[in-house]
């Protein structure tokens, strides 16, 4: 009914703490079941915007920081259509602001992927437009404007928000375990990186071993093998 009378920011704010509550508790399964109601939500919102705009190609980048953490959000309109977000968490990310963030995204990235028609960035554009034209990427740069294209960075900063919720709440609870684990092998510290061995056979033949690897809580699976 509060989604019917307009009072979206209500809704979507009620199920982000819902959601961020659940996961507190421990309870991922109902914390995705809020997840997924929030992203329905803001896929209807996405269209009811989209559809009132020209049928183009957009991208829309936002940057949100906090406790150190910054997340770079990209969100996607190709032909008038949202095809969704993609958080980004760069390493390294605590030493550089978020306009450095963006434009190490947009030189990665529009390096190897179709250029839309158009970038819509929460930064000063300015810099980011010197970066394209060096680059030699015909590729429009300049803030949200008008009410469709406002409401397209509004809801990328929101999802920004709440993957970098998501993610600090995965930290602590890595960081919990990790001192579990101290506690339970009688270490002086916490490990920072630990390698787990799996060995299989077929009745003692085809013997094959596997490796994974977990560090500062994060698993490397650049680092995986297989013997």
């Amino acid at each position: 009914t509060l989604f019917l009378n307009g009072r979206t920011t209500e809704v979507l704010d009620r199920l982000g703490t819902q959601m961020e509550a659940a996961s507190a508790d421990l309870d991922f399964e109902k914390a995705a079941f809020y997840r997924d109601q929030i992203r329905s939500l803001q896929k209807v919102l996405h269209r009811q915007h989209v559809d009132s705009n020209r049928d183009e190609d957009v991208d829309i980048l936002t940057v949100v920081e906090a406790d150190g953490m910054v997340c770079l959000n990209l969100a996607m309109v190709r032909g008038g259509r949202h095809l969704g977000d993609r958080p980004q968490f760069p390493s390294n990310a605590s030493e550089m602001t978020g306009l450095d963030v963006l434009l190490a995204f947009v030189e990665q990235h529009y390096g190897e992927q179709a250029l839309p028609a158009r970038l819509l960035v929460d930064v000063d554009p300015a810099p980011v437009r010197a970066l394209v034209e060096v680059l030699g990427m015909a590729l429009s740069v300049a803030p949200a404007r008008g009410e469709g294209e406002r409401a397209w960075m509004t809801m990328a900063q929101e999802n920004a928000r709440q993957a970098l919720t998501v993610r600090m709440r995965a930290g602590d609870r890595v960081q919990l375990r990790l001192e579990a684990l101290r506690e339970a092998l009688g270490l002086d510290t916490a490990p920072a990186r630990i390698e787990c061995f799996d060995i299989s056979h077929t009745q003692g033949e085809a013997t094959v071993a596997s490796c994974v690897v977990c560090e500062a809580g994060e698993m490397k699976k650049s680092e995986y093998r297989r013997y």
